[in-house]
């Protein structure tokens, strides 16, 4: 057969006979429109771009769901608004111009980095010395009312707040009194008086009611310049007199007074004798000693505290010696002192062996003349036994002593003039054997 042409899909399209009795399609014409080969390079040309532009999106730390969320949890509650907008818009916000003007009002020369190395240098207070200073001020610190207090108080006192300065008289040309000044709490005032006399007195005056006045005792009128001082307590008000001005009188008198301090009323304490044989009442001067068992050695030209006994006797030396002769002098009472320093059982005997000896502790007997000192022991001695007096000197001891030989049990030692006011007492055994003293005791008068 030959070839022949069919339609298909409207189009023409041919059919090539091959011979043996089949056909091939011939080539089909392309519609209007259809794709072509150069076409299609363009569109992979297009599709390659798109290719690159991805990748470089892929690329990009775009946000994702999760990192929105983060976001949008950030956000406030209640987001801004339309009408929270117009509220900001109506504030009274910086505009340029405002801060231009703030702009001018800075200092030509602002901090720099050097001013700021220069500031750091500085020892300005840190918190610690801040904390230090604290530390020091007072728990209830002084307030203005505090402070008022205290003012009244001292005003309550007597005390004016501030000294009191006067113009008695100001370029004065006529005799008068001039302006008075109230003087009450005040003593030492000074008066000046300048200008030109022309024959004319200045009479200092006070008065106590504020009516009546008489001239200050001393130099009271004054014919020439100069300063003029008075006490003026007890005084209410104080004049400058001018009398007997001339012509050209011309005078200026001024004062200055100053605050006496005395003490609130709640501070003054009334002392003074009670009556004799009576009940001490209120505060009564009485006179008192000091006891001390140990008194401190005074040396020459020392203020010195009288001296008591235990029981509160003041204690006394009588010193030089009774004059011979027929002259009654009396009978004296003088305070004693006795004390036993073993008395056994309380305190205990003590047993002293032999080759020692025993040291009581230092007494006082400072103000007495007289001491004397006796011991008893539980059987006779065997051989020599010492009791002594000791008197603390200045730079050295020096004693009294009496010896008893064997078949002695008890000995007494006299010092009829005391030598300090230190004394003890010292038991030596040189008999031959230990010896137990049951008694070692001493008086003083």
């Amino acid at each position: 057969m030959a070839d022949t042409t069919v339609l298909l899909g409207g189009n023409p399209v041919k059919l090539v006979d091959n011979g043996d009795g089949t056909f091939s399609l011939g080539a089909i014409p392309l519609s209007t429109g259809a794709a072509t080969s150069a076409k299609q390079d363009t569109l992979i040309g297009h599709v390659d771009g798109l290719e690159t532009a991805l990748t470089t999106l892929n690329a990009k730390d775009f946000a994702t769901q999760t990192t929105l969320a983060e976001v949008l949890a950030k956000i406030i509650t209640a987001p801004a608004t339309e009408a929270k907008q117009d509220t900001l818009i109506a504030k009274d916000f910086a505009t340029q111009t405002t801060l231009a003007a703030v702009l001018a009002k800075i200092i030509s020369a602002p901090a720099t980095e050097a001013k700021q190395d220069t500031l750091i240098a500085k020892d300005f207070a840190t918190q610690t010395t801040l904390a230090a200073i604290l530390a020091k001020i007072i728990a209830a610190p002084a307030t203005e009312a505090t402070l008022a207090s205290v003012q009244a108080t001292l005003a309550q006192g007597g005390i004016p707040a501030t000294t009191l300065e006067t113009t008695h008289q100001n370029a004065a040309t006529t005799n008068g009194n001039g302006t008075a000044a109230t003087v009450s709490g005040y003593g030492p005032i000074a008066f000046q008086a300048t200008g030109t006399f022309d024959g004319a007195t200045i009479t200092y005056k006070g008065s106590v009611d504020g009516t009546n006045y008489e001239a200050l005792p001393g130099t009271s009128a004054v014919t020439t310049t100069g300063i003029s001082k008075f006490d003026v307590s007890g005084y209410k008000s104080v004049l400058a007199v001018i009398s007997g001005a001339g012509a050209s009188t011309s005078l200026t008198v001024k004062s200055l007074a100053v605050g006496v301090a005395r003490p609130l009323s709640s501070d003054v304490i009334t002392v003074g004798k009670a009556a004799d044989n009576a009940a001490a009442s209120g505060n009564p001067v009485l006179l008192a000693g000091r006891y001390s068992t140990t008194p401190a050695t005074r040396d020459n030209g020392d203020a010195v505290t009288l001296e008591t006994d235990a029981t509160g006797s003041l204690l006394t030396k009588l010193t030089g010696s009774i004059p011979s002769g027929t002259a009654t002098i009396g009978s004296v009472l003088r305070p004693y002192l006795e004390e036993y320093i073993i008395n056994d059982p309380s305190p205990a005997k003590v047993t002293v062996i032999n080759g020692a000896t025993y040291n009581s502790a230092d007494k006082n007997v400072a103000g007495y003349g007289y001491v004397s000192a006796g011991f008893y022991l539980t059987s006779n001695t065997a051989g020599n036994v010492t009791l002594r007096i000791i008197h603390k000197m200045p730079a050295s001891w020096a004693n009294d002593a009496t010896t008893v030989a064997a078949g002695v049990r008890e000995a007494r030692v006299e010092a009829k003039q005391i030598r300090s006011s230190i004394c003890r007492f010292d038991i030596q055994n040189s008999s031959g054997a230990d010896i137990e003293v049951t008694k070692l005791g001493y008086f003083a008068q």
